[in-house]
């Protein structure tokens, strides 16, 4: 470790006398000069720099620290990376990329242009723990579209798993690196984002590679960034990160028409109910030896005004977000309860469907794959939805299922339908997944009962010893337990 150190600062050493030039320079007396950007020539200096003996011999002595974190890597996530040991030609050819991703992301080169000196101790001990960090903390944001939130004098709304919450242009800009990111790589803009509420979540995930990576990107992982986040979260068919997925999840089963005036006079039928648009999402890392995440494309996020939710409905969505995510908590995505898992994710992503016979297909499969198993068609989905709502809500039901049926089998072409239809569609759809997460999470179902099981229960099959014991358990008002679909 003392000939990294040694090449370490003789690397600093180089640094502080090849910017010099950029702290010493007197202010220009005459009235027209030309004044160049000390930012564009120092990213023009550390080019040359990362083409010099210096940093070769630099990324060398980092050889065999970056060899081992691969092995400590692979031995803590073995699902993520290639199962072959790194040999010395991948290990040449990637050191330097790390080296060169650490001096940028660190901050190190921006600060020569303010100071003649900087702790290169300091400097090496956060280089070490870079070379010995396994994981990172991944956070993803996701700024949301025609909706505002008030919380006091707050930004934030802690909802438990996630956070919604309202950055400054400075917060945004130390969050996302700006000043770094300006220089090296690509930055975004901070002055309309900070426009916007986001989305806030993270994870942990291997900081050499992701589950299912191949082994080619895995080898080029540090000569780009390795995600894109430009474009729709759902375009193409394309699933959200998983922990903006379970956030959409949740908040897909909030109640925005009670908590807000979404008039469908004003959004019209293709908008008929109360719901954000989420256009992209921005990933930020704590692995200073990776690149940064590509920076979506900001200039096509809308300006329309959207609606705002008073304090009274932001600390309602707040708290409610909390309860029912930690009741999905408690609901196991493994078999036998995967038709949970399949009704919540249709749930969501009719959440952010744009056309009407989207919403239509992506609601009713939802409670179809809640309601749906054991035969009787629409018969006995609506009866199930009887039980567990109102004769009046599986009345509604019907009528929507016939319009999907006359669609998916050709006997009626469907270009319009009132807005009302649309709101109740997925109010059924909504309250229906929400019976179904509260049932699961409810203590007295401890085993993992199958769907075929849990319908049993539903329709009143109660003959067996297992469903008694577990009815007599459960609220004396079940099926219709009104805390469950409020």
């Amino acid at each position: 470790m003392d000939s990294l150190r040694a090449a370490f600062d003789a690397y600093l050493q180089l640094v502080a006398s090849k910017t010099e030039g950029l702290r010493a320079r007197p202010q220009p007396r005459r009235r027209l000069a030309v004044v160049l950007n000390p930012e564009s020539e120092l990213r023009q200096i550390v080019e040359s720099l990362e083409e010099g003996a210096e940093f070769r011999e630099l990324a060398r002595r980092t050889r065999p620290a970056f060899e081992e974190l691969a092995r400590r890597t692979r031995d803590v996530f073995p699902d993520d990376l290639y199962p072959v040991e790194p040999d010395k030609m991948w290990s040449e050819r990637e050191a330097p990329k790390i080296v060169r991703h650490f001096f940028r992301r660190s901050g190190a080169y921006l600060r020569y242009l303010k100071q003649t000196e900087i702790d290169a101790a300091n400097l090496f001990a956060k280089f070490e723990g870079a070379l010995k960090q396994t994981q990172m903390v991944v956070q993803f944001l996701a700024p949301l579209e025609f909706v505002s939130f008030r919380k006091n004098d707050e930004n934030e709304l802690n909802c438990g798993q996630f956070l919604i919450k309202r950055f400054s242009r400075e917060q945004l800009d130390e969050v996302l690196q700006t000043a770094v990111n300006r220089v090296f790589y690509a930055a975004p803009d901070t002055d309309q984002l900070c426009n916007y509420w986001f989305l806030v979540a993270e994870e942990r995930q291997s900081i050499l590679g992701s589950r299912k990576r191949s082994y080619a990107s895995y080898s080029r992982l540090f000569d780009s960034p390795p995600f894109d986040g430009s474009g729709d979260v759902f375009g193409s068919y394309q699933p959200p990160p998983g922990p903006i997925k379970r956030a959409l999840e949740v908040l897909s089963l909030f109640d925005w028409e009670r908590a807000a005036d979404w008039s469908l006079r004003k959004w019209g039928t293709g908008e008929a109910w109360g719901r954000f648009r989420l256009p992209f999402v921005i990933l930020t890392d704590d692995a200073l030896i990776r690149p940064p995440h590509a920076v979506p494309d900001c200039s096509h996020l809308a300006v329309r005004d959207g609606v705002g939710l008073d304090q009274d409905a932001s600390s309602r969505l707040e708290s409610f977000s909390r309860d029912i995510g930690s009741a999905l908590a408690r609901c196991p995505e493994a078999h036998p309860r995967q038709f949970f898992e399949i009704a919540i994710t249709y749930l969501a992503r009719a959440f952010q469907a744009e056309g009407l016979l989207d919403q239509i297909m992506l609601h009713i499969v939802a409670v179809d794959a809640l309601m749906g198993e054991g035969g009787g068609g629409r018969k006995k989905i609506c009866d199930r939805l009887a039980r567990i709502l109102t004769e009046t809500e599986a009345c509604q039901f019907a009528v929507l299922y016939k319009i999907r049926n006359d669609l998916v089998h050709g006997n009626k072409m469907v270009d319009s339908l009132p807005g009302v239809y649309l709101l109740r569609l997925r109010q059924i759809a909504r309250t229906a997944t929400r019976w179904f997460a509260a049932y699961l999470a409810h203590p007295a179902v401890r085993a993992l009962p199958t769907r075929k099981q849990i319908l049993q229960v539903l329709d009143g099959g109660g003959g067996r010893q297992w469903a008694a014991r577990l009815l007599a358990a459960l609220p004396p008002e079940f099926p219709k337990v009104t805390e469950w679909t409020n």
